[in-house]
């Protein structure tokens, strides 16, 4: 299925690579921009074309997606644009990002005739690599409706949360609930082994309560198991965490347990920032009196990747 415009993608990382290999499969144009000049070797093969800097991609693309490492990165590619030479007609900007830095990237690009919208990811690479994603967009419907022939291709629904700077804020409140839950079971298990109670027996019993018994047990159950590769790294989960933190602040709202989680997951990226962040038990158990871990008790298996 051709389209009959083309997109830009900036930073191919996790979800951005397999995001550009779904556009060139269904036969998109798509042209491509990452510092890591090896990720933008691997797509050109499939079909992408490079361009030499964000300024470049503005003038030869209708649309953007921008898979970037947070919020500076988003003001400094907004600056970038402005001041290029523009083809463009607006931006999905899919970065687990500020949301005050989303409103003012928005309105300077408002401002100068480009449509702007940010994108909070739901999904994981898999998700991304068949254009199944689920956004949240700080949009409304009718304001993202020039976008929807680019997000139809991108994802499988679209939620909308009214107004830039909405989708961001909803992103980091649903990594917060991802890294809560991930938090309390790694400490709940630190505490079960410290007292030798069979953690197994444990998780079988909380599977057996089905619901959301079944859920938390599955994430127990991957942090006793043997480590596979990173799906969402530490020191991503600390920026998300930190983010809100910073946020909530900003906002007037207390919110312990934002702050709680920025300090744990910040300390356990200290050790190893790229592990999965279900590697928050290993930090736990070495540093709060859990005693020393077994391969077996490790595990990094991904509950939900996400940017």
């Amino acid at each position: 299925m051709s389209q009959n415009f083309r997109v830009g993608v900036v930073g191919l990382g996790a979800m951005g690579g397999p995001v550009v290999e779904h556009l060139l499969e269904i036969g998109t144009s798509v042209v491509v921009f990452d510092e890591d000049p090896h990720k933008t070797n691997g797509l050109v093969q499939l079909g992408a074309t490079a361009t030499t800097s964000c300024a470049s991609m503005a003038d030869e693309v209708d649309w953007m997606l921008l898979f970037l490492p947070g919020p500076r990165e988003v003001s400094a590619v907004g600056s970038e644009i402005l001041a290029a030479p523009r083809r463009l007609r607006g931006i999905i900007d899919c970065t687990t990002s500020d949301p005050t830095v989303s409103r003012d990237v928005g309105e300077r690009l408002s401002s100068a005739g480009v449509l702007y919208a940010d994108a909070g990811m739901l999904g994981n690479p898999p998700l991304a690599r068949t254009g199944s994603l689920l956004l949240l967009l700080g949009a409304t419907e009718a304001d993202a409706g020039p976008l929807m022939p680019l997000l139809s291709l991108v994802s499988r629904k679209v939620f909308y949360l009214g107004s830039v700077g909405g989708g961001h804020a909803a992103k980091l409140a649903a990594n917060e609930l991802f890294t809560s839950q991930v938090a309390a079971m790694a400490e709940a298990l630190a505490v079960l082994r410290a007292l030798d109670v069979d953690h197994d027996v444990f998780l079988d019993a909380l599977s057996a309560t089905g619901g959301r018994g079944v859920g938390l047990a599955d994430i127990g159950k991957t942090m006793l198991s043997e480590p596979p590769a990173t799906g969402f790294a530490l020191r991503l989960a600390a920026k998300d965490v930190s983010l809100l933190d910073a946020l909530a602040g900003s906002s007037g709202v207390s919110a312990p347990v934002a702050a709680a989680l920025a300090g744990l997951f910040a300390a356990a990226a200290e050790n190893d920032g790229n592990a999965d962040y279900t590697r928050v038990y290993h930090h736990i158990v070495q540093t709060q009196g859990g005693g020393k871990e077994t391969p077996s008790d490790i595990n990094c298996t991904p509950v939900h990747s996400a940017t």
